[in-house]
């Protein structure tokens, strides 16, 4: 039996060799990561070692490291949203309008009222569609980011590069170590987003609509992985 303590090893250093590996693996197709997101990319010689697991571990040890890592991703994510805000938005008035508008089409809708609870496995399964459709919404916007720091004339404005960077690897650590917990199930992934999960209308967008767009995914981020969390720790989503 592998103890919860050398899970929580195999967990993290998921994220130390998502730091180290060449950059060829970190910008593997995203349709790839996604479906491997232990591994890179299926046609690079230089990949990322596979985080596995020799032995079955408890569901309740699966629970723990799901929970934390969903813990860290929404408490990162409403911090990385209140400097965007202080930073881009700065406007009251836009903050409450932005805050009470509907989630953009295709992000993950968390459920208003309570649901009849999942089989663990199934549930599972679904937290890892929902990830990876916003996986693809913060790909673009760390693609955006990219060619603002690129192109913009303004050297005052922060970049979120980094930040953004950072939350793609934690979204991306979370699919690892679902995907880790399903295969512990002798199943497999077999639903996730892809890049046509982002709108058209989304792609093309002025600074101030980019603005606007990015701080709504980082609100959704936030409440999804808030969502994850309570689940994870108060069990009303799934049966083990």
């Amino acid at each position: 039996m592998v103890t919860m303590d050398i899970f929580l090893k195999i967990a993290l250093s998921s994220v130390s060799l998502l730091i180290l590996c060449p950059t060829r693996c970190i910008l593997a197709p995203l349709s790839e990561r996604i479906m491997e997101p232990c591994g890179g990319s299926r046609t690079s010689n230089t990949q990322l070692v596979l985080t596995t697991i020799p032995q079955k571990i408890s569901e309740f040890a699966q629970i723990q490291i799901l929970q934390a890592k969903s813990t860290q991703i929404c408490s990162e994510s409403k911090t990385l949203k209140d400097n965007f805000y202080a930073e881009r938005i700065n406007d009251q008035d836009l903050q409450s309008l932005l805050d009470n508008i509907s989630s953009l089409e295709r992000f993950p809708k968390i459920p208003s009222t309570p649901s009849e609870p999942k089989r663990f496995l199934q549930y599972l399964k679904d937290c890892y569609k929902e990830t990876s459709a916003a996986v693809v919404f913060v790909e673009r916007m760390l693609t955006d980011e990219t060619r603002e720091s690129i192109t913009s004339t303004s050297s005052r404005r922060m970049s979120f590069f980094t930040e953004y960077g950072k939350l793609k690897e934690n979204l991306y650590t979370f699919l690892c170590q679902l995907n880790i917990a399903v295969k512990n199930f002798d199943s497999s992934i077999d639903n996730f987003a892809d890049t046509d999960t982002i709108d058209k209308s989304l792609r093309s967008l002025s600074t101030t609509e980019r603005f606007n767009r990015d701080y709504i995914i980082l609100r959704d981020v936030t409440r999804l992985f808030n969502y994850f969390t309570k689940c994870f720790s108060e069990r009303t989503c799934f049966v083990l």
